[in-house]
């Protein structure tokens, strides 16, 4: 199984922010097809410009996701070490795995 990541814009000046949404996504899945369905399931969209629901000036809401290259570490390293970095808030990161729990990732004080 392979980690796949969606990242939010600021479209509009906010994020979604709610149960399975935050300013990053994580799917864990077989392909990416799979993972997409799941992001897609969960509220991720595309072209929001396009269909009225995002602002014009600041584009699209959603990225279209990416595999995590996660290397030698655990996804939750990884992505602790990526919300320390880029994290506002709690949580910066869902994670949804493949037999159906989540994890979240917080940004972590820096010191």
């Amino acid at each position: 199984m392979d980690f796949f990541m969606w990242n939010q814009n600021n479209s509009g000046g906010n994020f979604v922010v709610n149960d399975n949404l935050t300013w990053r996504v994580v799917i864990e899945a077989d392909t990416y097809e799979q993972a997409e369905l799941k992001a897609l399931e969960l509220g991720v969209y595309y072209d929001g410009v396009d269909e009225g629901l995002d602002c014009s000036c600041c584009g699209d809401r959603w990225y279209q996701g990416q595999c995590v290259d996660i290397k030698s570490q655990t996804i939750t390293e990884y992505l602790q070490e990526y919300a320390d970095e880029y994290g506002w808030e709690s949580p910066s990161v869902i994670i949804h795995y493949a037999d159906g729990t989540k994890g979240t990732i917080v940004r972590m004080a820096k010191k």
